[in-house]
């Protein structure tokens, strides 16, 4: 997992979810997850990834007891800011973290970020009872795109970033998970979101099945050994 996320990264991380489109993409990208996740009150829950804590305290306001890890100091220093979330540092790839304790584990655009996506999900899976959710920024969407040409011209985390399509995560799931169950959605399809009917638009069309949209979202639900 390369340390892209510096302490100038992260002092800026949170800017974006201020922004117009910012803020429409992190409720869209929240609730696709909560939809999908259901219920998380008194639940163990691993952020691999976890960043500056924004998922971690939605949890934590929903009643679950979350847990965040993450490969930059710089970001878990941001999350203690918010509160006084139980924090690692350490890499996705090497969790120190015994077998089987959180009963939902998520990685919301950490994929993206890692040398070996697939050993991340075999960490994940490995400290997981019941669920993981995957969110992925969707190398088929016009959003993509426009952050891939943005990223030739000025200095972008993006850069160094590997988007997937929903193809490929299956296809690495398949590797991982040999018992369990698969569902996914994707949020964010129409440009131009900031006209008020498309947004209403974009919302309607989102929560399906698009394999084009800007965010994908995937469940795994674990059998039981």
């Amino acid at each position: 997992m390369r340390t892209l996320f510096d302490q100038r990264v992260a002092k800026d991380y949170d800017r974006w979810y201020e922004t117009n489109f910012g803020s429409y993409m992190g409720s869209l990208e929240k609730e696709l997850m909560m939809t999908l996740i259901g219920e998380v009150q008194d639940h163990r829950i691993l952020d691999i990834g976890c960043g500056t804590g924004n998922y971690l305290k939605l949890f934590q306001t929903l009643g679950s007891k979350p847990f965040g890890v993450d490969i930059s100091i710089f970001m878990l220093q941001k999350a203690k800011e918010k509160d006084n979330f139980k924090l690692i540092l350490g890499k996705g790839d090497q969790l120190p973290i015994k077998d089987k304790v959180f009963e939902i584990t998520i990685l919301v655009t950490t994929l993206e970020f890692c040398d070996n996506p697939t050993k991340v999900l075999w960490e994940a899976n490995r400290v997981t009872t019941g669920k993981i959710f995957i969110g992925a920024l969707n190398r088929w969407s016009a959003v993509a795109v426009g952050r891939r040409i943005k990223a030739w011209f000025r200095p972008s985390i993006y850069s160094e970033a590997h988007f997937f399509s929903i193809w490929e995560l299956k296809q690495i799931l398949k590797g991982v998970i040999r018992t369990g169950s698969f569902e996914w959605r994707g949020v964010h399809f129409l440009p131009f979101i900031k006209i008020r009917f498309l947004r209403w638009l974009d919302r309607k069309l989102s929560f399906r099945k698009n394999p084009f949209s800007a965010f994908l979202g995937v469940l795994v639900t674990l059998n039981p050994a």
